[in-house]
Parts: structure tokens; C-alpha cells; sequence
């Protein structure tokens, strides 16, 4: 048998309807071409006779072992023979002629090749219009803003990449999440990415899909946030931080008689919050690395690993005995300030305030050794996670 240079990968959970026909399409498309090529189909645990169907159909059918979409697509993937890989649904919507338009741009040196619905053709009733007006638009451009993409279309599902860019780019997600993850790491990994016009037809199985377009645009935004800490923790964390000890400074220093303590106590609370949010996005960095989903490199994260645990309990434990310090002095202070007669019942205003400040300098330290310690839990190497695959 002739080397396959392309795979192309078909998901499949009881699509026995559908299946047929679109290893057809994939076939006779390629042949037109003068693509060598073969068909994989990655079954996720069907019950009616798609594994049957495809095997009639002459395509090589893997077992994907665990449940979900991007399972089934790293199962069929991993298996691929060929040098490009081409992805698709089993459901009929996306038009397996249009395998070609995504070859052409990777034997040119494309790393991955994106389709989009937009720039392509949507067939009436092939798109819902909360999925083509809201859905869609909006994560797009979540993705295109945090992770500086250029894209139309990032739920499209027909794409196409080289296997080199399938293995750089260590694919983890096993549900829906895979789709943007895909795309999120391809531009974060500065992967040659070029967009094609593709169509989107019906849905041609007669039954409800798989896609729940609430639960699953959740669970695709939930999962882009992971990948975008800066954008989520880090810099709505440092404007609180830095805007509630500008204003407790001022305060401290200035003598506004317009302000008093309910300024102070709403400054420390930006402050907390802020801070709260500052170790949060540092977890949440920690925790991607840890389910190896990304290894970043930039300079955030080469400063996070400069700053290790114990430079961060270090700090804190400085921090808060120079508030503990600071509140021991200013409660002397106010001791003998009120021991004096013509005192008595008298509010120290200054002293009050350094009061705040060294009380705000104590809790950060503590909430800087109790977060280190809680980083530091996701320093830990993960090995490589490795799924049986059947094979027919």
C-alpha cells in the first residue's frame, strides 16, 4: 500500500447515518486530487454499526478508549500515517470536498489550517443563530485579543495541520475544549496558520447533536481563561493592588479632611482583592503547567520561575514582621499617648492610620508565605499520559 500523505481523522459516536457517505466524499475528493490518502475513524464507544460502516467503506477505524471529542480526535490522530492531517465531523455539515483548499497551504509550509464558516458559505439552518450571532463572534474575539490571533472563525471544525504541528503542539483537552485549545496553542506557539473559506451545511443525522451550544460555549470559555491568566488575574489584580495603595499613601501622607478611615478600610480591601487576585492568576499559571496543557515561556513566567517558593516565604515572612513592627511601635505609641491626662478619650488620627497601614503590610505577608506554599504544590513534572488505542 502506497504511503498516505494525508489522514484525514472523522470522530465518531453512533453516526452509522452519516458516516458513509462522508468517507466517500473524503475518498473521491482526494483521489480527484491525486492525494494519497487514507481515512481514519476514531470511534468513541459507538453502539449502533458505525465501526461496521466505516469498515465497508474502506477506512481504518481506532478505538479511542476514553470518552469525549478530543479524545476520539488525539486517539485518530496519533494513529495518522500521513504527513498532513485533515479533521472533520461525521455528521455531514462540513463538505469533505474542500480537503484540497487545506492541502495546498501546507504543502506551501502552512503549519495549521484553519476553515471558516464566515469568510465560507452557512446553509440555511446550518448554524443557530445564537451559535452564528453570539457564540461564536464573542469567543473569537476572546481568542483573537488574549493570544493576539487573527482568525474569523474559531469553532470551525474542519481543519487541517501537519503531524510535526499535531506532536509541538501536545494536545490534553479530551472534551469540547479541545477545539480551542488547538487554537489557542497554535498561536501561542507562533505555528505558520493560514484561514480557508469552508461551508457548513445541516446537520444531516436527523437526531439532537452532540453540542449543547450553552454548556459547551461555558465550558470553552471556562477553558480559554486558563490559558489567559494575565488577561483574568494578573492585570485586573495589579490595578486593584496598586490603586488601593495609592490611595491608603495619599491618606497616610496628606491630611484630606474630606476622607478618614472609611477611605483607609475601602483602600485595604483593594488592596486584599487585588493581592487575592495577583496569587490566584500565579496558581492558575502553576496549574496549566501542572496539567501540562502549556509550558510558557514569556516573561511573566521566566520571572515566576526566578521566583521560587522560597523567595516568595521569605518575602512574605519579611513582610509581615515589618508590619508587625510597624503596628507594635504604633501601639506603643497610642499607649502613651492616652496615658497622658489631657489625652484621654482623643483619637490619634496618624497614628490610627500608620496602624492600617502596618496592620494591611502584616496580612500580605501572611497571604504571600500561604500562597507560596499553595504554588508550590503545582511544581511538580507530570509524565506523559499515554491512552491504549485499539485498532481495526
Amino acid at each position: 500500500m502506497e504511503q498516505p500523505e494525508v489522514s484525514v481523522t472523522i470522530p465518531c459516536l453512533n453516526e452509522e447515518k452519516t458516516l458513509g457517505a462522508c468517507i466517500d466524499i473524503a475518498k473521491n475528493a482526494m483521489h480527484k486530487a491525486g492525494i494519497a490518502g487514507e481515512i481514519i475513524v476514531s470511534d468513541n464507544g459507538s453502539t449502533d454499526n458505525s465501526v461496521q460502516v466505516a469498515l465497508a467503506h474502506g477506512a481504518r477505524v481506532v478505538h479511542a478508549l476514553k470518552k469525549g471529542y478530543g479524545n476520539a480526535l488525539i486517539c485518530g490522530m496519533r494513529a495518522a500515517l500521513g504527513k498532513f492531517l485533515i479533521m472533520a465531523d461525521a455528521d455531514g455539515s462540513y463538505d469533505f470536498n474542500d480537503i484540497p483548499k487545506f492541502i495546498a497551504p501546507l504543502r506551501e509550509g502552512a503549519d495549521f489550517v484553519m476553515g471558516s464558516r464566515i469568510r465560507g458559505t452557512i446553509h440555511p439552518g446550518a448554524m443557530p443563530f445564537l451559535n452564528r450571532h453570539l457564540g461564536t463572534p464573542v469567543l473569537t474575539f476572546i481568542i483573537n485579543l488574549f493570544f493576539g490571533a487573527s482568525i474569523s472563525d474559531v469553532n470551525c471544525g474542519m481543519r487541517g495541520l501537519t503531524k510535526k504541528a499535531f506532536e509541538k503542539l501536545n494536545l490534553k483537552a479530551g472534551g469540547m475544549e479541545f477545539a480551542s485549545e488547538m487554537v489557542i496553542k497554535a498561536f501561542m506557539l507562533r505555528l505558520k496558520t493560514i484561514e480557508v473559506p469552508t461551508s457548513l451545511f445541516p446537520d444531516k443525522r436527523g437526531r439532537a447533536p452532540h453540542l449543547r451550544p450553552f454548556r459547551d460555549g461555558w465550558r470553552h470559555l471556562r477553558f480559554i481563561c486558563l490559558f489567559a491568566p494575565t488577561w483574568l488575574f494578573l492585570i485586573p489584580g495589579a490595578i486593584s493592588l496598586l490603586t488601593g495603595s495609592a490611595i491608603m499613601t495619599c491618606l497616610l501622607l496628606l491630611n484630606f479632611k474630606s476622607f478618614g478611615f472609611f477611605t483607609m478600610f475601602f483602600a485595604q480591601g483593594l488592596i486584599f482583592l487585588g493581592a487575592q487576585i495577583l496569587f490566584l492568576g500565579i496558581t492558575a499559571r502553576g496549574f496549566a503547567q501542572f496539567k501540562a496543557f502549556m509550558v510558557r515561556n514569556d516573561p511573566v513566567d521566566r520571572f515566576m520561575r526566578s521566583f521560587t517558593l522560597e523567595k516568595g516565604i521569605v518575602l512574605g515572612i519579611i513582610l509581615s514582621l515589618a508590619g508587625l513592627g510597624m503596628c507594635t511601635w504604633v501601639g506603643y505609641q497610642i499607649f502613651a499617648f492616652i496615658a497622658q491626662p489631657h489625652n484621654a478619650g482623643v483619637l490619634n488620627v496618624p497614628l490610627t492610620k500608620a496602624g492600617m497601614v502596618g496592620s494591611t503590610v502584616t496580612m500580605l505577608g501572611l497571604q504571600m508565605v500561604f500562597s507560596s506554599f499553595y504554588s508550590g504544590l503545582f511544581n511538580v513534572e507530570v509524565a506523559g499520559d499515554d491512552s491504549t488505542t485499539g485498532q481495526q
